[in-house]
């Protein structure tokens, strides 16, 4: 310290006359906090000291927010602005640590912090072309750490679930503790996992968040609980009506379809009954062509095409169905109908007519090939009768777009579904799919751009609704449309034939007849009766088991 002329000068420590500015911004960190002097200087002789402190417009629009652990710093761009420096302290008293490297120019900048107790102040520095600089102060706070806000249970096989979640915000992992999981947990980046060999009974699983820095809220998990159901013994599939069938009676069948022509293909097999090949239909499409999953009956993706033609003898409606490398082939006329079973031999663009050839059985679920056309039957109805290798009385079924899986193109897909069940409405098909249909669509099946109802429940099922939703539909409903005598069209039906529906679901296990319904069905977690149990309850019986 010097005395000149009277007037005392003060030399500052780490700001001096000759410093820049990129020096007098890298001693902030070990300033005061904003607003507080870094130096003293007198003016002019007999006046008092006034404070040096930022000497250029302060940064504008300095917004803080974010996730747990993670604060997210917006601001606005200055004019002549050079640089800026981001500075934060943990906490009100700690001395601040420069965030941004040096030459940093955006507007933006996520910090993740260490410690979501703790209120961190942030300052923003901006550095101007002329030397001088300012500043803005923010605070973060983090927001409290929080876990999804719920967990899924679905059941995949017996003993095996999906768990699934949705994302909490800010999170990068999760971690999935109870049964079936090691006492470690699965600690997995995505928002779902599987579980296998998980023992019968009652279980329960839970999910935390993991945020930066491994910290989680263990204290409030999301659980979820489900009784683990496990599938009773059960008749084979797809032959509760009609029989297994046998190799001999596919292989008659097999050769009538074509009679004395000895064709394979489905262009040969349409041609030997008259029926002229849809010219309107392409690989890629076609007026009634129809791309789903049946997630209700075989559990797969399928393509069904219908048409109509005037044969040798007969009027018939012709529906195929594709299903991966397997088609399925129905042509139903007034005397009869022919189901056929064929495999892929064409290339995966051919037309569908020269793509597929003639075999004995079909694969449907697990338990292997089955001979057609009796695995058809379950379904469809009716019964074979070997000396016209026709099936008498079966019956070409709607489709409900509330029944299968359009994936996201239901409003789309609703005019082909329309012109499918149109078809099969004018096939010579029963009461009980007339009347679904009718329902369906309020009498306007034949009404170009008429749409089916959101989520179809007969009105015989209106007292009951729930029950008709939560078990019938989705189990029950499309094959027996085809048993005239169980139709399940209403709830008085299906009190009628309570002795007979109670023996077949809870005494034999032979209903559901396919696999993925059965599954489901003894499976799915409802509550404490489950599925079965509800069902039992309503007709009247103790239990079902």
């Amino acid at each position: 310290m010097m005395k000149r002329m009277g007037v005392t000068v003060l030399t500052v420590v780490g700001l001096c006359a000759s410093a820049s500015a990129q020096d007098r911004v890298r001693s902030i960190p070990s300033l005061p906090r904003t607003g507080e002097p870094i130096g003293v200087v007198a003016d002019q002789p007999g006046t008092t000291l006034r404070p040096i402190g930022p000497n250029g417009p302060p940064p504008s629009g300095l917004a803080v927010g974010g996730t747990p652990l993670v604060a997210r710093l917006t601001w606005a761009a200055g004019s002549g602005v050079m640089s800026y420096a981001l500075y934060r302290a943990d906490g009100s008293s700690a001395t601040p640590v420069l965030r941004t490297p040096q030459g940093f120019t955006a507007t933006t900048l996520t910090d993740t912090v260490p410690d979501p107790r703790i209120t961190y102040q942030y300052r923003l520095v901006a550095n101007y072309a002329d030397g001088t600089y300012g500043e803005a102060v923010a605070s973060y706070v983090s927001p409290p750490l929080a876990n999804p806000a719920s967990l899924s249970v679905q059941p995949l096989a017996p003993g095996a679930f999906k768990l699934s979640w949705p994302a909490a915000p800010g999170a990068d992992r999760y971690r999935v503790d109870g049964a079936g999981i090691p006492n470690t947990g699965y600690t997995v980046p995505t928002l779902s996992t599987n579980v296998i060999n998980v023992p019968p009974g009652p279980q329960s699983w839970q999910v935390v968040a993991l945020y930066p820095g491994n910290f989680a809220d263990y204290t409030n998990p999301t659980r979820s609980s489900l009784v683990n159901r496990t599938l009773p013994p059960h008749e084979r599939f797809l032959s509760k009506n009609n029989g297994a069938g046998s190799q001999a009676q596919a292989d008659a069948h097999a050769a009538r379809l074509c009679g004395d022509d000895g064709c394979s293909l489905i262009a040969g097999i349409l041609q030997h009954y008259g029926v002229q090949w849809d010219n309107n239909f392409t690989y890629e499409g076609g007026p009634t062509l129809v791309r789903y999953r049946n997630v209700t009956e075989l559990g797969r993706d399928r393509a069904t095409y219908c048409f109509e033609s005037v044969g040798k003898d007969d009027r018939y409606t012709v529906c195929f169905t594709e299903s991966g490398s397997t088609m399925s082939l129905i042509i139903k006329g007034t005397k009869g109908t022919r189901f056929a079973s064929l495999n892929t031999r064409g290339p995966w663009n051919a037309y569908w007519a020269d793509k597929f050839a003639v075999t004995d059985r079909a694969t449907f679920d697990d338990e292997g090939p089955k001979f057609t056309p009796h695995a058809c039957l379950s379904c469809h109805g009716g019964r074979y009768d070997p000396a016209s290798g026709l099936v008498q009385g079966a019956t070409l079924l709607p489709i409900d777009p509330g029944l299968v899986d359009l994936g996201g193109q239901r409003a789309a897909l609703e005019e082909p579904i329309r012109k499918v069940n149109e078809l099969i409405s004018r096939s010579g098909a029963p009461p009980a799919v007339l009347s679904y249909i009718n329902g369906l669509y309020g009498g306007r099946v034949v009404v170009p751009g008429a749409t089916a109802v959101a989520n179809y429940v007969p009105s015989g099922w209106s007292n009951d609704a729930n029950l008709y939703r939560g078990v019938i539909k989705k189990n029950c409903t499309m094959c027996h449309l085809a048993t005239p005598s169980l139709n399940l069209l209403s709830a008085g039906n299906l009190t009628q034939n309570k002795q007979r529906v109670y023996n077949a679901v809870c005494v034999e296990h032979s209903m559901p007849h396919a696999e993925v319904p059965f599954r489901r069905f003894w499976t799915e977690d409802t509550g404490p009766l489950f599925a079965p149990g509800l069902l039992g309850a309503w007709l009247g019986y103790p239990s079902c088991q």
